[in-house]
């Protein structure tokens, strides 16, 4: 009987020191939005909806920018390069055109930097509201305006807190009834024809988790 082996990421929890990251409130990625909203208080629960805001202003800039370098570059190669080579003119309405899609490309650039560092701010926000909230502390949520949580709040934030630490058991539970993970050493003492090896390719557009992706199927 073939035997594979496996591992699964555990889920993000407000007891761990990980920062929550942009694909963990990505619905497509496998991110679960509400769970967070439910880590904060009604006051800034919208900033959940703003980290998705931008971060969809940010795909369809990129999904733009990535369409011009697109036509720009096959411009050059398949009507600039060979008008040049052959020591022909190249027809000014050609050049006109690929003068705007640089303008064009120079503009979707900066307005991407834009979006991105406005999702990142808000997104890193998020994360001190948590671990305020989490231990009860002083939080800053403007450059001139502090929240302190009152008995209230640390109430809201506990029993917040014992909600997804029931979550996280019942996965854990759900993980441990699945096959176990065998370590490195445990893999050589298993007879080489037990052992299936299998070769997984991905492919996708940019941005859409193929890193992250392959980093866990192969560990």
């Amino acid at each position: 009987m073939a035997q594979v082996t496996y591992s699964s990421m555990p889920p993000p929890t407000a007891n761990n020191n990980r920062k929550i990251g942009i694909n963990d409130l990505r619905a497509d990625k496998g991110g679960d939005p509400d769970r967070y909203r439910r880590l904060l208080l009604p006051d800034d629960d919208d900033l959940i909806n703003q980290v998705l805001s931008h971060d969809n202003q940010r795909r369809s800039i990129l999904t733009s920018l990535e369409s011009l370098r697109s036509q720009s570059s096959n411009l050059q190669k398949n009507v600039i390069a060979p008008k040049k080579k052959a020591g022909e003119e190249v027809p000014s309405d050609v050049l006109e055109q690929l003068k705007e899609w640089k303008a064009e490309m120079a503009t979707l650039s900066n307005q991407l930097k834009g979006v991105e560092r406005e999702r990142d701010d808000t997104l890193s926000k998020i994360n001190d509201i948590i671990e305020a909230n989490s231990s009860g502390s002083t939080i800053s949520t403007d450059a001139d305006t502090s929240v302190n949580t009152n008995a209230t709040e640390n109430t809201s934030s506990s029993s917040i807190t014992n909600t997804l630490e029931q979550e996280t058991s019942t996965e854990k539970q759900q993980q441990q009834q699945q096959l176990p993970l065998l370590s490195a050493e445990q893999i050589k003492t298993i007879p080489p024809e037990r052992i299936l090896n299998i070769n997984v390719g991905v492919l996708g557009h940019v941005d859409t988790g193929k890193t992250s992706l392959v980093k866990t199927l192969s560990s």
